[in-house]
This record gives C-alpha cells, sequence and structure tokens, in this order.
C-alpha cells in the first residue's frame, strides 16, 4: 500500500475540495449577498442549485456512462468540473452563476461517487473501513478549516479567488490522476452489475434508509445553509466570533464522525441512526429555547451538528452492509436523497425566511427531526430489532 499512499492522499485531497464547493457559501452567504446586491435567500440558491444538480445528475451520469471505464469516467468529470468552477468564478450574470452551480453539483458528485470506490479499491478488504473513515475526514475538515478559513480571509481575499484556487487544485489533480491512475476494469466479481442492483430495494432497511436521508438533510439543508445568516441575525455581537463559531462548528462534524463509528460498533447502526434522531430534537429544541442567549444558542447549534454527522455515518455503514458493499447505483442513490433533501430544505428555508423571518428556519429542522425518530422508531418496533438482545445490526 505504501506506493500508494501519494495518490489515496490526492484523492482525500479532492474529498476536502468537492465538499468545499458544496459548503463555501455556508460561511459567507451574508457578505455574498451584500456585494452582489441580492437577498441572503438568492444567494443560497447557489447551494440549492448545487445540491438539485447532485440530486437529479448523478444517478443518471452514473446510467449513462456505466459502459465507460471507471477511471476515464472520473477523470472528464472532474474536468469538467474544473471548467464550471473557473467559469463561475469570472461570471456576473445570475442565471448563468445558477446553472454553473446545478452543472458544479452534477460533475463534481459524479466525480465523487467515481473516485470514492477508486480510492477505497487501493486497500485490502481487511482495511477498507478505516480507509473509509480517514476518506471522509477529508468532507469534515473542509468544515473545520475551509469554511472558517473562508470567512476569516474575505477581507482580503475575493470569494471569487477562492473558486479559482479551487479550480487551481483540481488542475493538479487531474495532471496527477493522468499520469498515476491507469483504466480498471468496470466490472469485478465483487460488484453486483447495475441493472440488478434494484433488488436491493427488497430488502426493507434500503427504502427506510433513503427516506430517512432525504427527510433528515431537508432539516440540514435549511438550518446549515443559513446557519451564519441565523446566528448574526439574532447575535449580532457574534460577528468577530464567527470564524471561531464556524471552527467549532466544523469540529463537532469531525468528532460526530468519529464518535457514530464507535457506537455503531458497539450497538449496531440502526439502533444508532435512532439515537442520533432523538439527539438531533434535544438540540434543535435546545436551539428554539434560546433565542436570547447566544453561547447557549451557539452551543445547541453545534451539538446539533454533532449529531448530524454522528446520523450521517449510520446511514453510510447502513446501505453498505444492507447491499453488501456491490451496488454503485445504490450508493449513488443514497448520495442522492443526501443532495435533493438538501436543495429542498434550503429552497423551503429561503421562502420562509422571505415570509416569515429568519426564526422560522428552526422549526423546519424540528418537524424533520421528529418525523426521522419516529420514522426509525416505528421500522425497529415492527422489525422486532428494539429487544434488548437483538444487535441492531
Amino acid at each position: 500500500m505504501s506506493k500508494n499512499k501519494p495518490l489515496f492522499a490526492v484523492y482525500v485531497m479532492m474529498y476536502f475540495v468537492v465538499t468545499m464547493q458544496g459548503f463555501v457559501f455556508t460561511g459567507i452567504i451574508d457578505q455574498v449577498a451584500l456585494e452582489l446586491d441580492l437577498s441572503e435567500a438568492a444567494v443560497g440558491m447557489f447551494s440549492s442549485l448545487y445540491g438539485y444538480g447532485a440530486a437529479i445528475g448523478v444517478p443518471l451520469a452514473m446510467l449513462v456512462f456505466s459502459r465507460i471505464e471507471r477511471s476515464r469516467s472520473m477523470k472528464a468529470m472532474l474536468l469538467i468540473t474544473l471548467l464550471a468552477t473557473a467559469a463561475f468564478a469570472v461570471t456576473d450574470i445570475y442565471p448563468l452563476l445558477l446553472a454553473l452551480r446545478f452543472l458544479i453539483g452534477l460533475t463534481s458528485n459524479s466525480y465523487n461517487v467515481l473516485a470514492t470506490a477508486m480510492a477505497i479499491g487501493l486497500f485490502p478488504s481487511e482495511k477498507q473501513g478505516r480507509a473509509m473513515a480517514f476518506y471522509i475526514s477529508g468532507a469534515s475538515m473542509s468544515l473545520v478549516v475551509g469554511t472558517p478559513l473562508v470567512r476569516l480571509m474575505l477581507p482580503y481575499i475575493h470569494w471569487r479567488t477562492i473558486f479559482l484556487i479551487l479550480a487551481g487544485i483540481m488542475l493538479f489533480a487531474l495532471l496527477y490522476f493522468l499520469k498515476k491512475v491507469r483504466p480498471t476494469a468496470q466490472v469485478t466479481k465483487h460488484q453486483t452489475p447495475r441493472p440488478s442492483s434494484l433488488h436491493y430495494f427488497k430488502h426493507s432497511a434500503v427504502p427506510i434508509i433513503l427516506i430517512f436521508t432525504f427527510i433528515m438533510f431537508v432539516g440540514s439543508g435549511s438550518f446549515q445553509t443559513y446557519i451564519t445568516v441565523y446566528m448574526l441575525h439574532l447575535f449580532p455581537q457574534m460577528e468577530p466570533l464567527m470564524s471561531l463559531f464556524l471552527f467549532a462548528w466544523g469540529l463537532a462534524s469531525f468528532f460526530g464522525n468519529l464518535t457514530g463509528g464507535w457506537i455503531s460498533d458497539s450497538i449496531g447502526y440502526k439502533r444508532a441512526m435512532l439515537l442520533g434522531a432523538l439527539m438531533q430534537t434535544a438540540s434543535i429544541v435546545g436551539v428554539i429555547l434560546s433565542p436570547n442567549t447566544a453561547w447557549l444558542s451557539a452551543l445547541c447549534a453545534i451539538t446539533w451538528l454533532f449529531w448530524q454527522w454522528f446520523t450521517g455515518l449510520q446511514i453510510n455503514t447502513g446501505i453498505i452492509r444492507a447491499t453488501n458493499n456491490s451496488s454503485d447505483l445504490i450508493f449513488s442513490l443514497k448520495g442522492s436523497m443526501l443532495q435533493l433533501g438538501s436543495a429542498v430544505g434550503a429552497t423551503i428555508a429561503a421562502t420562509s425566511m422571505t415570509l416569515h423571518g429568519v426564526r422560522s428556519i428552526t422549526r423546519i429542522i424540528l418537524v424533520t427531526c421528529i418525523t426521522i425518530t419516529f420514522l426509525q422508531a416505528l421500522f425497529l418496533f415492527f422489525s422486532g430489532q428494539l429487544k434488548p438482545d437483538d444487535t441492531g445490526r
């Protein structure tokens, strides 16, 4: 494996970049709105269109490119993402910006599905679990470092320059992949061909996980997209500390993901999903009940993100176990439910903020948290998996 460590490091770096593409406006939405003379809801549509591109386009792209060798498809998607990101950085036309964000969401997440399979494939099966945990850390680090750093550097570096920097990193990665990544067989004896993947829907856990994912990320998209707007609207005195808040926010995602792995191994991913849903509900109730106390509201918001990433790991684990890690199509559908839910949530939040004010977004996420709690509790109850002697796996 030692000879593949540099290649795996580039895959992890690119996972950071892809995640940054989705989260980059989270910490600077208010500043971009001022510069472009748009409402914060209008700028939030950059995140929504990114999510719609990923949700609608990725499964279709996986089917369209299913007959093309995986590494070639991956490189092609990365090239298109690079060009679209550079174009996004230099255009001022709002409808074109929205169209480019849709395209970036489609191609960058299609790249990510393909790259994830190739990156984890560098490891033997007995080490793939640890490899996946390290690989996912690229996403959490975009929140730990990337989002607060963007906020901190915005007075010195234009936000468009940030996209040019991301495009530059993509160019480096593409050149590296062209040199180091050789064509591989598209389907191995361990993979299920995509057309037969639909039989996994007969496994009750698969549709439940997909529905759970969509609902959970409707709430996540509504709150996470506008977290900076929410905190600064209620607590304008937090402006000097916003980068610190975003750093703590990012750390919550990292440790939530890490803790999720330990708990999943102890009680099973199904029970851990229920635990995560319950704690997300409790955390968002804390946010709602602390509209006049900045430190308490911030702490509850950070705690919510911890449990959101904790639960997200259970979703990934559940899909892998329900499909025996042999269906790229089902895994891409999980990603589509995540992105579609986030996009729908951000869109609902934008409308709700315009009509009812920024505090209304907490009511959206409260509804989704309660819904996923009841959904998972009912699933465990009717499948007989709430018994003390059941592993919940």
